[in-house]
Order: structure tokens, then sequence, then C-alpha cells
């Protein structure tokens, strides 16, 4: 009886003892867990005092930025790869950028591909009709390729061009400047100018099914009516073999599809700089005529004060490289004697010092071949 009690007090004992450690351990545990929060609590802080809130802001913009990043990875998966999706992305940013235009009062091309348009510039009498000098407008014609079924698309298309430029020449005479036939197929341009001179080239074309190169750095249209510029972005699409770009029927139709304020008649230059870091500027009556991997520039008319200029005035303005014709053509611009400079200095004394002379009148001008610039990019 009595080796019975003992051994149920020194279970007891035990069974205390057993508890008591265990409380111990816990107790323990979350001391120390609590002393580890309370020091990462003090290393937050300490943290937060000596970082700055530009530190946060710039953590913040960079993984911004990465969330922006794996964003468009898997959006331009999608787009790519389902038709649906690509189709309806296209028609949702065309209906806000079609949106804004009407807002903002400016011009919008239509969506999508097949179309084509015929775009006039005309000059008004200022001492009969009030109103702009210079009158911009533009007709879209839409391309139905399916009603076609005895032609290759190719021909198709040829043959609606073809068309088309017919009825652009036809409107180029009386006060119209230029006739700008643009057409959108394969996601490309291709822009035609004609002309209201005597003696005009017809411009030659073909259809844009291969992608162009962009030829031009920067392009700025300037005019000494606007304190600043306006920044011409052509995109690639436009840069095709045979294309005419940058006439002033490009540069109106240009200005009045974006939403800066802007001044526009024939006193415009156009300050350009092309992928060779060649700058050189072009007027109202040149415009650059585009190859596969070169450009020329194009005098279309000579305006009245520099046909006299020209002839004592060495070519310094227009940088010319020999063409793989063999014809003979100036190199880009050399140094130039004093005596020269002299020379052409008083030539254009003697010029402004005669009657006044416009430098946009029109009369009695010819198709000027002689001084094209070519430049192989």
């Amino acid at each position: 009886m009595l080796k019975g009690i003992k051994i149920r007090f020194y279970y007891t004992i035990i069974i205390k003892m057993e508890a008591i450690a265990m409380y111990t351990l816990v107790a323990g545990a979350v001391g120390l867990g609590f002393n580890f929060a309370l020091d990462a609590m003090r290393g937050a802080v300490d943290n937060a005092q000596q970082t700055s809130l530009n530190d946060i802001f710039i953590k913040i913009a960079l993984g911004l930025l990465k969330i922006k990043s794996k964003m468009e990875v898997a959006f331009g998966d999608l787009y790519n790869t389902y038709p649906f999706v690509r189709e309806c992305s296209d028609r949702t940013v065309y209906a806000l950028h079609f949106a804004s235009a009407k807002a903002k009062g400016y011009a919008i091309e239509p969506y999508g591909n097949n179309w084509i348009s015929i775009s006039t510039i005309e000059e008004t009498n200022k001492q009969l009709m009030l109103g702009d000098q210079y009158v911009y407008s533009e007709k879209y014609h839409f391309i139905n390729p399916e009603t076609n079924t005895s032609l290759a698309i190719n021909d198709f298309y040829k043959q609606c061009m073809d068309h088309t430029c017919e009825i652009a020449k036809s409107r180029c005479k009386v006060n119209v400047l230029e006739t700008l036939v643009t057409m959108k197929v394969f996601d490309k341009y291709l822009n035609v100018a004609y002309f209201n001179v005597d003696n005009a080239a017809h411009s030659e074309y073909v259809l844009p099914t291969v992608a162009g190169r962009n030829q031009f750095l920067s392009i700025e249209y300037t005019h000494p009516h606007m304190k600043s510029g306006i920044v011409i972005n052509i995109p690639d699409s436009m840069y095709c073999n045979t294309s005419c770009i940058l006439t002033p029927m490009f540069i109106q139709r240009y200005l009045a599809h974006q939403d800066k304020l802007y001044f526009f008649d024939m006193n415009y230059v156009l300050k350009i700089m092309d992928t060779n870091i060649n700058t050189f500027n072009i007027k109202s009556n040149q415009y650059i005529k585009l190859s596969e991997r070169s450009y020329s520039v194009i005098t279309v008319y000579q305006m009245n004060n520099e046909a006299v200029v020209n002839e004592n005035r060495p070519e310094v303005d227009r940088p010319e490289v020999g063409s793989d014709d063999g014809s003979d053509v100036d190199e880009m611009p050399a140094l130039i004697e004093i005596g020269e400079i002299a020379a052409a200095d008083l030539a254009v004394e003697n010029l402004q010092g005669g009657d006044d002379v416009d430098e946009t009148a029109r009369e009695n001008y010819t198709f000027d071949q002689d001084y094209p610039m070519e430049v192989e990019m």
C-alpha cells in the first residue's frame, strides 16, 4: 500500500516537472519570437528613416515598369496569335483616335487598307476672295478587291491606281497647283504627285508590296509666321519605292492630320537630316522622290530669284552624289573660294536692289530635271 502511494507521488512529480519544462520552452520560444519581431520592426523603422521619398518613388516606378513589360509581352502574344484579338484591338484604338480627331478638329484617315484618295491644293486670289490663299481638299475612294474575278490582286490594284492617276492629272489645271494620289494597300502607302507646270514629267510608280526603309532622322516644318516648327514623323510604311513625299500637297495633308496649330503657304522651309547625317533644306518648289535604297531631291520649277542667283552662286545648298547611271553631278558640298562667295553675294544685292519679286509667283515655270539630288543610303 505504502509502495503504491510512493509510485503515484513520484509519477505526479515527474508530470509536473515535464509541464514546467514545456511551459519554459514555450515561454522561451514566444519570447524569442517577440524579440525577433521587435528587432525586425526596429530595423524596418531605421530603414524607413534612412530611405528618402525619391527612393520610394523609384522603387514604385521600377515595379510598375516590370508589370507593364510583362503585360506588353502577354498582350503581344495574344495580338499576334489570334486574329480576332488583333481586329478588336485595332478597331478599339482607331475608335479612340477617331473620337480625339473629331473633338480636336483635325482629319483622320479611314480604318484599315484598300483605299485611295485624291488630294488637291488650289490657289485663290486674295485680292478678290476672303479666306485662305491655299485651299486643301481630299476625297477618299474605297477599293473592293473581292469584286475582281479575272485579274491577279496586284494587277487589280495597279488598274485602280492607273485609273485614279488619270483623274488626278485631269484635275491639275487652272488654279490647282498640285494633285496627290495616296493609296494604301498591304499596310503600306504609295504617293504619286502631279504638278500644274509646263513639261512636267509623268511620275512612274510601282505598288508598295515591299516595306521601305526610313531614310531621314528628322524632318521639321518651319514657316516665318510660326514661332516654332512642327516635327514631321513619316512612318516606315510610307518609305516605298517610287513614292513622292514632302511635296506641298503632302505637307498640307500631313498638317491637316495632326492636332498642332500651323500656318501654311508656299513660303515654308523643311529642315531635313538623313540617316547619313546630311542636313539640307527644301522649299515649296521641291520634293523628294524615293527609290529602293536612296532618294532624290527634285526641283519642280525655279523660283523667280533663284534663276538669277544660281548663275553666279556655286551649288552649296543642294548636295549631290553620283548616281549609278554614270551621269555627271556635283559631289557633296566642298570648300568654296572667298572670291566666289563674294560674287554670289553681289548678285543677291543686285537682285534685291531691283523691282520687288514675289517668290511664290508661278508664271512661266518649267519642270527642272537638271538639278536632282540623289543620295545613296
